[in-house]
């Protein structure tokens, strides 16, 4: 059973719409001649067109109301292969259609629950030449007593269950595209001229991934789960579809922060709000690793806590980190973005998010920085011409734009990789984020700004450390973190972080991603 028989058994077909109730696919070509053919909407619906008329489908557009598809290219959305002559197209926003002459298209309505209304709409614009591939195809298969229509998506998933493991092939599933431990792990993996196939999982299909991976966008149904469900590795920093997994895969977790974190997270966050279990972790796969990627004794008493994990703990340090290590790499796309001077010092404040109540999962976040104080704190302490950028964590990254700001503070939200802004920055302001730790590895003054530290710990995220040990000065108030920077003692700053960093048993040497490649390719043998 298709999604078309889905729609029928469901009598989402039934239409009081005359035009829709009668038409047929006779009719729709009939109507095509002569006309360009629009396609409103990029689901099941336009992969059934595609399906039937193959290399004879000639549509000139493919609209679609979802945002978040306008832009993609319609192969990477859509099951069915396109025709060569199509297969570029984007997906556009039906605004297109202002475009056209209502008299001389015809628009194709491939949505299964809402065509009525779109008929509407279409209607409104003064197009009336439309019609609903649900309608018409439901009146074939009722008429001919068509049932259990193959479900090609399903019949390809089952194929790729019964796929051999490609045993070179390693699949990235990250929270961020091109970024993370990740990129610095590939560019490692690529440098050993291995012959390893590495595919990075991908939100937007022109994600930046390193040199040598192959971006495979999530929606792109047939890539994506061809190559999830062949690859020999799967390597994350989040959560991963453990339903899917074969036997003979690896699953290795390399979590999304360094060597060292604040704040809990997994169960131990889940047991400090007083959530109840309902095994919501164990569906994101955190009872099927065979390995988790970590860089101190503290980070693996913390893994294997939080993500109740009785594995083999690997010791390789911070992938991610190594890039503050690296300082010949002059950051070339980032400087060029947001027209960085290798001559002007540059702040980074990188809070973390809220929620709006305690048990949501609807985040906030609202500017605490004093921008005015704190930069002629700067200049005041260190000298020089300074800039602030603002970068603020992806849950809450749009709110950036609703923020005035003086011209010296610059809004780098959007960019990709946050460690190449740490890695730009000559100090960094946070609050509670572990990324903290990070601009202190290679001796870069952190201060710390925690108006609602109280709040914080109430209402959303207890702490593995205690917040006062830690090596960075703390302030409560614009008032008291101007007081900290101009007053920062550098030796004593120094001689902080070493004893943390100690005592955590945490020592970055930006090797950590070859030493995680190493052990990739380990595995692969």
């Amino acid at each position: 059973m298709d999604a078309i028989d889905r729609a029928i058994e469901e009598k989402r077909h039934i239409t009081e719409d005359p035009r829709l109730s009668r038409q047929t696919w006779e009719d729709f070509e009939r109507a095509c001649r002569g006309r360009k053919l629009i396609v409103f909407g990029a689901g099941a619906g336009a992969d059934f067109y595609y399906l039937k008329y193959k290399a004879a489908s000639c549509a000139d557009v493919i609209v679609d109301s979802n945002t978040e598809l306008q832009g993609l290219p319609a192969q990477t959305v859509l099951f069915e292969r396109m025709d060569d002559a199509h297969r570029d197209m984007k997906i556009s926003a039906p605004q297109a259609l202002r475009d056209y002459d209502p008299e001389k298209i015809v628009v194709l309505i491939t949505g299964l629950r809402s065509f009525e209304e779109i008929a509407e709409q279409l209607r409104g614009r003064g197009v009336l030449n439309y019609y609903s591939v649900l309608c018409m195809e439901a009146r074939h298969r009722l008429e001919l007593g068509i049932k259990d229509t193959p479900d090609r998506r399903r019949e390809f998933f089952e194929k790729c269950r019964n796929m051999p493991l490609m045993e070179n092939r390693i699949v990235l599933i990250t929270t961020n595209d091109g970024a993370g431990h990740g990129k610095n792990i590939v560019k490692a993996l690529m440098k050993r001229n291995e012959p390893v196939d590495v595919v990075w999982f991908v939100q937007d299909a022109a994600a930046p991934v390193p040199k040598g991976a192959r971006a495979v966008p999530y929606r792109d149904y047939r890539s994506y789960y061809q190559n999830l469900m062949t690859a020999k590795i799967w390597l994350a920093d989040t959560g991963v579809p453990t339903s899917l997994k074969k036997e003979g895969q690896i699953y290795i977790q390399m979590k999304h922060w360094a060597s060292v974190t604040l704040k809990m997270f997994g169960y131990d966050e889940m047991n400090y709000r007083g959530e109840e279990d309902t095994g919501k972790f164990g569906m994101h796969g955190l009872d099927f690793m065979e390995y988790v990627l970590v860089g101190s004794e503290f980070d693996e008493r913390t893994c294997r806590s939080g993500f109740r994990f009785d594995g083999e703990a690997v010791y390789v340090g911070s992938p991610r980190s190594d890039t503050l290590f690296h300082t010949e790499n002059d950051f070339k796309e980032l400087r060029s973005s947001y027209e960085l001077s290798a001559e002007e010092h540059y702040l980074l404040f990188a809070p973390t998010y809220r929620i709006v109540e305690k048990g949501s999962v609807e985040t906030k976040y609202s500017n605490d920085l004093d921008f005015d104080k704190i930069w002629n704190a700067l200049q005041d302490r260190f000298g020089g011409e300074w800039r602030i950028l603002l970068r603020f964590h992806p849950f809450v990254a749009a709110l950036s734009k609703d923020i005035s700001y003086p011209e010296y503070v610059t809004d780098v939200s959007d960019y990709y990789d946050s460690e190449e802004l740490v890695a730009v920055s000559d100090i960094m302001i946070t609050d509670y984020s572990s990324i903290m730790f990070e601009p202190a590895f290679v001796g870069k003054p952190v201060f710390l700004l925690a108006t609602d530290r109280k709040e914080y710990l109430s209402n959303e995220r207890g702490f593995l450390i205690d917040y006062n040990t830690l090596p960075f000065p703390v302030a409560e108030t614009n008032e008291q973190l101007a007081c900290n920077i101009l007053n920062f003692n550098i030796q004593k700053y120094e001689r902080d972080v070493k004893a943390f960093l100690d005592k955590y048993g945490v020592h970055e040497d930006g090797h950590a991603s070859e030493r995680a490649a190493d052990f990739l390719v380990g595995l692969l043998g």
